[in-house]
């Protein structure tokens, strides 16, 4: 755990070596490269202190196929990371579009998973139709629905006529694995360049619009 949090993969790699099963080789090294992509997901250690002894791996690392291993771990890991781009996707809008979500690099994008169903969901629509006419000019509203039947969500865009981006995960249903989506609803905020700004994102009652304004200062937008 000190290894870890000093971000030492020297004396993380002589922790480990104590073990007679592990030794000090390639054995060793894969344990090492699991158990960072495990902790990753387990929120035990800052993302960054993994982060770093995952870079110092790959840029020390003379096996390459551990490096190999090591960069897509790394791939995967900082998907949904601040500051890196999220997962891209290409769904249908209600339309019949095919959308993708780099279709909206040069603006924020306030992205968010969410059930026809879900009395939260609906309550958040409430608010989110307020953000969007108060800020369309800078913030994109995209809610990937999660309903499978096709039916009950026409039914339900037609009579709430809400004017956002609208999407289906039908057709690509890994997009619910690649965002980790395990509850509804979720949000993101990717900005401009496309990298995510918040990962989780707070949801629009969660004082949104002020993080949002905070974040747009900081920047340099407003």
């Amino acid at each position: 755990a000190t290894d870890i949090s000093n971000q030492d993969l020297k004396a993380l790699r002589k922790t480990l070596a104590s073990d007679r099963v592990l030794g000090n080789g390639e054995l060793l090294d894969l344990v090492i490269l699991k158990n960072l992509f495990d902790e990753f997901y387990d929120d035990n250690y800052p993302h960054g202190s993994l982060l770093a002894i995952l870079n110092d791996f790959i840029s020390t690392i003379q096996n390459e196929h551990l490096k190999e291993i090591a960069l897509h771990i790394k791939s995967k890991v900082t998907e949904l990371l601040s500051g890196y781009e999220p997962p891209d996707f290409q769904l249908y809008d209600r339309d019949s579009n095919l959308v993708s979500l780099k279709d909206f690099r040069g603006k924020y994008v306030y992205l968010n998973f969410c059930s026809c169903f879900s009395y939260t969901c609906l309550n958040d629509f409430t608010m989110l139709n307020t953000l969007y006419k108060e800020h369309h000019d800078k913030l994109e509203i995209v809610t990937i629905l999660i309903d499978n039947d096709e039916n009950v969500i026409d039914s339900f865009l037609k009579r709430s006529n809400y004017p956002w981006v609208f999407l289906h995960y039908g057709n690509q249903s890994t997009v619910l694995k690649d965002y980790d989506i395990r509850a509804f609803p979720t949000y993101y905020l990717i900005g401009p360049d496309g990298k995510l700004a918040f990962s989780p994102a707070p949801a629009p009652g969660e004082n949104f619009e002020g993080r949002f304004f905070q974040l747009m200062r900081s920047r340099g937008d407003i």
